[in-house]
């Protein structure tokens, strides 16, 4: 009767456990605050299997630990928020390192996703269970059975681990095991919670995510106002802008009828004086004889010295730049230098971040052991253990063969004398046949692992393991160059590229292989770039001298050389379309004293001397005819005083002279013919305006 009244008993608890689940699974699925979830999730479960204790945790993906969420303890009184008591339970890791933690109970569940049911922590050894050890010397409490149990949503995914301590005896009411009926009631109870957690906390998400949307929404319709203001004061501005441009154009109008009327006043007035002056001009035989006396006119060549120079403007700049460039892909570990600051040779100035580095070099070495033990197996493959396998296999295959075909031979005797059946025959004759077939897959098989010892696959494998060795090398020679110095002695300078400043080091700023670090320059002397237009282009020759000087070192004059002309035009200074030639000037060398009053960026003007003759023959620019084939002058012969014409080649013109580079010699007397086509343009000039 009492077995009955138990088994009765323990029917109507299971009801009543799936019933509560039931109840539960409705009141989850309506529950929208995440922590009273959870606490409802700890409520009910310890409801169901009579636990008198409980914790709760969630699981954080990001920091890989368990949180502590809430604790209930029935016998001690206590129900805890894990945000009023963080202090006091601290979150669990997950790992260890780079380990899992398999050793706290909780953080194992998490990992593994396994219920695990304890009989009593004090007797087991599976785990460390200091902490709940540790708690019951503090309280007095007795921890025995525990029951954790993962949280996994619809993904699979763990959300969470439930926790569950000393399940009370109904009968005896003395703490006593979790049975398996409550680890699975209290798992389905668990999956139905992880499922309405991960709910609640995207339906939070969704709200957050539809607060920024308002959000936004309400930052663009109020720019949408602010543009829609200022359009309306554009609008206005342009309304007084074209009354403004109104009054200008009738200004204009004005001011270009003004003009005019000056125009034609004074027009009026030349052609008044022109007609005036005409009657007043003399003839043309007086004019005549005013030529005569002036045909005398001489000038006597002699050498003197000439020179003509370009005038540019530039900045100093170092005498050459040596870029230095990333070894390899990664970070910057520490910066050892300032922009601007002079550094020796062979100075530290960055060091390279090896973590990632090193972490290919391993993966290198493993593919480099990996190819050399492949190409050694390869190159000695007939003592390979492989081909002394299917050698034999291909032996006991010949035996097997010599076998069957000896049975068939006794089988055909006693088939012949009527002592065995035809099938057990056709059987001995069958299995010879297999064993033929059997040698035939052996020898092929012997072949075809042969075939990976052959010389192309030696090569194969030689080819692989000149790659990693390759590879390796060339990863060893990254590593030696992590930390990068200075090749020569000079200045830190700021890389620039088409003008434009790019990234600067600094710590943990990564870079990839051959990206532009720094650029060190050499201080030995100084360059200066200018530009030089289209007109005088084609006077600057790389060797010429020049002559450079500043406003910073007003009393210096530094002599350089042109040592680079570009062949073609490139960007203008952005205010006149006229093509533009790159020219650089070199300063190899300076004195101490010189070198200390520079710095880098200073400003200077050059004097390019594109012409120097110490010894030129000049003659008065009104002496050379050019109305002709080519330029002439007459000359007076000292003999016999006759006026002799002689065409000459000219060189470079000043302001009133000409110089003559052949037709003409010192001491020669030039002078003006007395006819009036040998009048200079200056004089005829004059004779057009006098009206002769």
């Amino acid at each position: 009767m009492m077995n009955t009244k138990n088994k009765s008993n323990g029917n109507d608890r299971i009801i009543e456990s799936y019933e509560r689940l039931i109840h539960i699974a409705l009141s989850l699925s309506r529950e929208k605050d995440a922590d009273h979830l959870l606490e409802m999730i700890l409520d009910e479960a310890r409801a169901i299997c009579r636990a008198d204790a409980g914790t709760i945790y969630t699981l954080d993906a990001d920091e890989r630990c368990l949180w502590f969420a809430f604790m209930q303890n029935d016998k001690l009184n206590i129900r805890t928020r894990g945000e009023d008591a963080a202090d006091e339970y601290p979150r669990i890791p997950l790992y260890s390192g780079s380990k899992p933690n398999h050793v706290n109970v909780s953080s194992y569940v998490a990992l593994t996703g396994e219920t695990v049911n304890i009989q009593d922590v004090y007797k087991d050894k599976s785990f460390d269970f200091e902490g709940p050890k540790t708690f019951d010397k503090q309280t007095g409490y007795r921890t025995s059975a525990m029951l954790v149990i993962p949280m996994k949503n619809h993904l699979d995914e763990t959300v969470g681990v439930l926790q569950l301590i000393n399940a009370n005896d109904e009968h005896s009411g003395t703490f006593t095991a979790f049975s398996e009926h409550d680890a699975k009631i209290v798992s389905a109870l668990a999956s139905l919670a992880a499922v309405a957690l991960t709910k609640t906390r995207l339906i939070d998400q969704l709200y957050r995510e539809l607060d920024k949307t308002r959000k936004l929404k309400e930052n663009v319709d109020d720019l949408n106002r602010q543009i829609k203001s200022a359009f309306l004061d554009v609008e206005e501005s342009n309304k007084e802008m074209a009354a403004a441009l109104k009054k200008v154009k009738v200004t204009r109008i004005v001011s270009v009828a003004v003009i005019i009327f000056f125009l034609l006043a004074g027009g009026g007035f030349y052609v008044y004086q022109k007609t005036a002056l005409k009657r007043k001009m003399p003839s043309r035989s007086a004019a005549a004889g005013i030529a005569g006396r002036d045909a005398t006119s001489a000038y006597i060549v002699t050498p003197q010295p000439i020179s003509s120079s370009v005038s540019l403007v530039g900045k100093l700049e170092p005498l050459k730049q040596i870029s230095i460039v990333s070894p390899f892909t990664g970070k910057v570990a520490e910066k050892f230098f300032e922009y601007g600051q002079n550094v020796d040779k062979g100075q530290l100035l960055v060091k390279m971040d090896t973590e990632e580095l090193n972490a290919r070099i391993r993966e290198a070495t493993a593919k480099h052991i990996k190819t050399s033990q492949q190409l050694q197996n390869i190159r000695n493959w007939n003592q390979s253990t492989d081909v002394t396998q299917a050698k034999r296999s291909l032996s006991r295959s010949k035996h097997a063969r010599d076998t069957a075909a000896r049975k068939l031979d006794e089988a055909k005797v006693l088939f012949d004398k009527g002592i065995i059946s035809r099938a057990e025959y056709e059987s001995a004759d069958e299995s010879l046949r297999n064993a033929f077939l059997e040698l035939a897959s052996a020898e092929d098989n012997l072949a075809a692992v042969l075939e990976k010892g052959s010389a192309d696959n030696v090569r194969v494998a030689e080819f692989e393991f000149e790659n990693a060795s390759v590879e390796l090398n060339k990863l060893q020679e990254q590593l030696d160059m992590a930390e990068v110095r200075s090749p020569v002695t000079g200045i830190i300078l700021l890389p620039r590229a088409l003008g434009t400043e790019i990234k600067r080091v600094a710590r943990g700023v990564s870079v990839n292989q051959g990206e532009l670090l720094v650029s060190v320059g050499d201080l030995e002397g100084y360059s200066v770039k200018c530009q030089v237009d289209e007109v005088d282009i084609g006077k600057i020759k790389i060797g010429q001298s020049v002559t450079v000087s500043g406003d910073a070192f007003p009393d210096l004059f530094l002599a350089g050389k042109i040592s680079h002309v570009s062949s073609q035009a490139g960007s203008s200074d952005g205010f006149s379309s006229i093509p533009m030639f790159d020219v650089i000037v070199t300063i190899d060398s300076l004195c101490p004293e010189e070198a200390e009053r520079l710095r880098l960026g200073m400003s200077c003007n050059l004097q390019v001397q594109v012409y120097k003759n110490p010894r030129a023959l000049m003659v008065p620019i009104h002496m050379v005819r050019t109305d002709g084939a080519e330029p002439r002058v007459y000359v007076r012969i000292k003999k016999t005083g006759e006026i002799k014409m002689v065409p000459v080649k000219v060189g470079i013109t000043t302001m009133d002279s000409v110089e003559v580079k052949s037709g003409l010699k010192a001491g020669d007397t030039v002078v003006i013919s007395a006819d009036t086509a040998g009048k200079t343009g200056r004089d005829q000039y004059n004779v057009d305006y006098l009206g002769w």
